[in-house]
């Protein structure tokens, strides 16, 4: 499915442009509403679309940065993320190794507690 909407953009397909404009115009919504409110260094975009449709992280980037203060955009980092489709398990597994690791008894009396 994905593959065939982004043939379509690719070949100039205007229903399907203006569709994925309009999906982009969201995404770089949310990552300058990100970056205002966390300030953060990094900003990985990932899920299907972003595998399927490799160009997207650049146009993204892109508008990301027209959007930004310049000292904001020269220093932040906008990158396709590389865990695939199993991201969000990975980085629930990494939150709960993290508060193992800082606060051992906490979380495992917090584990065995009825």
């Amino acid at each position: 499915m994905i593959s065939h909407l982004v043939e379509a953009y690719r070949s100039g397909e205007p229903g399907v442009r203006k569709l994925l404009d309009e999906t982009l115009d969201y995404i770089v919504t949310a990552v300058v509403s990100a970056i205002n409110s966390y300030d953060p260094e990094m900003v990985i975009l990932g899920g299907r679309l972003t595998r399927g449709f490799p160009e997207l992280v650049d146009i993204v980037r892109r508008r990301v940065i027209a959007r930004c203060y310049y000292h904001v955009a020269n220093d932040l980092r906008i990158e396709a993320g590389q865990l695939g489709p199993k991201t969000s398990a990975v980085g629930g597994a990494v939150l709960v190794l993290q508060r193992l690791l800082h606060e051992p008894v906490a979380t495992l009396e917090a584990a065995v507690r009825p």
